[in-house]
């Protein structure tokens, strides 16, 4: 499912990431599972969640 969600996402600016021999569930409290989304979500918000605008106009505009 979330292969398919990735693949329909308009966005040239995205990620794919899969926690080997994880399930949901395990996202939310095996600390090696957590750990590891974490740091991967981490990095790809950092990267583009900064707050600088790439284009002159705002999304107000």
């Amino acid at each position: 499912m979330s292969d398919d969600l990735y693949k329909r996402a308009a966005s040239k600016n995205k990620n794919y990431h899969v926690v080997e021999g994880a399930n949901h569930m395990s996202l939310y409290d095996i600390p090696q599972c957590v750990g590891e989304a974490v740091s991967k979500l981490a990095s790809f918000f950092k990267a583009n969640l900064s707050g600088a605008t790439k284009s002159a106009g705002s999304a107000a505009d």
